[in-house]
């Protein structure tokens, strides 16, 4: 399991999204009121030694100071910087040299859909789908000019499951490095619309054996992430990815800032295991179902693994 230091740094979004898990969003911009550019500092310098930041949470392209936050992250020696993003404003050009030139070299796109009907259906914002692209063009044109990275990031669920070979032919020509799909968490607006908008994960599992079957070999970094992998056992080692745990400064109400994790804030809470679990070859791997899947779906499809598991490749992913 890996971790990686997260700032936070987008206290609005462009898009909104039917399965955002920061569905409370005054509740985000008080909780972005805190974090000045002060407290980012401080907070680079006390995880440089990481090697790894993502800035990541809302829209950080719409945050007028990310390319100075880029650049202390480059000016403190962070190996890997990184920005999760929608792209919207990356198909302007002039920004988007600008924060490469402070030094970004992870680029993670969110893109859900391979056409508009799709993809603006789940971010119920028009347009949305068409200036990704742009974005995404943009990236891909100045690939030849810096060292930087890019990563896709869809969100699966009913809407687009069956769609991934699509999604992945638009996305091809545009010199992707890896493309992560991350299975919907049932949380925040996902979290209450479970049976409307999250798959079965039999189901995605399947549809991802077949959409796999169109790639042909040699296949570039591909991974389905945030399945649990008793339910993957049909599906390639190096595939078979595992959610990114993500670790963040944040303010309390009394303004006192301290580390967070998702594996605690949001993992263990949320998350449940059965005693059959205790005997499965992935158990100790494993962080266990969503309790409001298993609300909506039961257990019948997660049958423990007695074999020895295959192991798989780590993926940089995020959703």
């Amino acid at each position: 399991m890996h971790e990686r230091f997260h700032i936070l740094s987008g206290p609005t979004c462009n898009n909104n999204c039917v399965f955002c898990m920061e569905d409370d969003r005054v509740k985000r911009m008080q909780l972005h009121a805190r974090i000045t550019p002060r407290r980012v500092l401080d907070s680079l310098r006390a995880h440089a030694a990481d090697g790894d930041v993502m800035f990541t949470s809302g829209e950080p392209t719409l945050n007028p100071n990310l390319p100075v936050y880029v650049r202390w992250a480059r000016q403190l020696g962070y190996r890997t910087i990184g920005l999760t993003t929608n792209a919207r404003r990356l198909g302007y050009e002039p920004y988007t040299r600008e924060l490469l030139g402070e030094g970004l070299n992870l680029v993670v796109v969110s893109i859900h859909g391979p056409d508009a009907r799709c993809h603006d259906g789940q971010t119920r914002t028009p347009r949305s789908f068409e200036q990704t692209m742009a974005g995404l063009a943009t990236l891909a044109r100045l690939k030849g000019e810096g060292s930087f990275r890019v990563q896709t990031s869809t969100v699966v669920g009913q809407r687009n499951c069956r769609r991934l070979a699509e999604l992945y032919r638009l996305l091809e020509p545009h010199r992707i490095d890896e493309y992560v799909f991350n299975v919907m968490q049932p949380l925040g607006r996902a979290g209450k619309l479970v049976e409307q908008l999250v798959a079965r994960y039999r189901d995605i599992a399947a549809e991802f054996r077949r959409f796999l079957d169109t790639v042909p070999a040699p296949r570039p970094a591909i991974y389905l992430v945030d399945l649990p992998l008793c339910t993957t056992e049909g599906l390639p080692a190096e595939v078979r990815g595992y959610v990114e745990l993500a670790k963040f400064d944040e303010p309390g109400k009394d303004g006192v800032v301290r580390l967070q994790a998702t594996r605690v804030t949001k993992e263990e809470k949320n998350r449940v295991k059965r005693a059959e679990c205790d005997r499965c070859s992935y158990s100790r791997a494993c962080l266990g179902v969503w309790r409001t899947y298993l609300d909506a779906y039961g257990w019948d499809e997660f049958v423990p693994v007695t074999s020895a598991p295959a192991s798989g490749r780590r993926p940089g992913a995020q959703e």
